[in-house]
């Protein structure tokens, strides 16, 4: 088979894996064992012929959707750059009041979240509630600046990564742990057995000779 054909299986592991990029779930798709398929998409991830595959099947859905490097980081800025000041209206008692009346198309984009509540208050007025007083209530939520600005900054490289010591300011040190010799195994101590023999009847130490006779006459 030549070089640049892909097998079967890995032609169902790119269409599967453009889907939602979960190379384990491809595999599976493709007909590999559960408990191999995530080593199998590790390899065939691997593999030019399929990153080409997949790389082609990216630009062609880029290009029908319009999406561009441009767009995605434009959008970004939307939600990096919104600001509060642009969707309240502050009293001169320092009060606020949601108004959305004079939003952008850009500035609508960075709203995450838009709830309206209407409802009439009567509390001072329990029996009549044609009495009481119309109430609406907006509540909105904007998309998380943090987490965008922080994507805008890895794009710009405004940010070191994890693990990364590009400067290497101020002194290395070096930890090398180098295996001590093995010491040599002590001898045992010599032990000397003394052999005592017990006396005879005739006669013993302390000065006095074999014959059991004291040494003087």
């Amino acid at each position: 088979m030549p070089k640049h054909k892909k097998t079967p299986r890995q032609i169902i592991f790119v269409r599967e894996y453009a889907k939602d990029f979960n190379g384990t779930r491809a595999a599976i798709a493709a007909g590999c064992p559960k408990r191999s398929a995530h080593v199998t998409a590790s390899r065939w991830l691997k593999l030019a012929k399929v990153q080409e595959d997949i790389q082609r099947g990216i630009n062609r859905v880029s290009a029908k959707l319009e999406i561009s490097a441009d767009r995605v980081l434009g959008e970004l800025a939307k939600l990096a750059f919104s600001n509060m000041a642009d969707y309240v209206e502050v009293s001169a008692d320092g009060t606020a009041r949601v108004d959305l009346s004079g939003l952008t198309r850009d500035q609508m984009a960075a709203i995450e979240q838009l709830e309206t509540r209407e409802y009439i208050e009567n509390e001072k007025f329990e029996d009549d509630a044609q009495a009481g007083r119309e109430v609406r209530k907006i509540k909105f939520k904007l998309s998380n600046k943090r987490e965008a600005l922080e994507l805008l900054g890895k794009h710009l490289r405004l940010f070191q990564e994890e693990g990364a010591n590009p400067l290497r300011v101020g002194v290395q040190v070096i930890v090398v742990d180098i295996p001590r010799p093995a010491r040599p195994a002590l001898a045992a101590p010599e032990v000397q057995v003394l052999e005592v023999k017990p006396a005879n009847g005739n006669g013993g130490s302390n000065g006095h000779n074999g014959n059991g006779s004291g040494g003087h006459d």
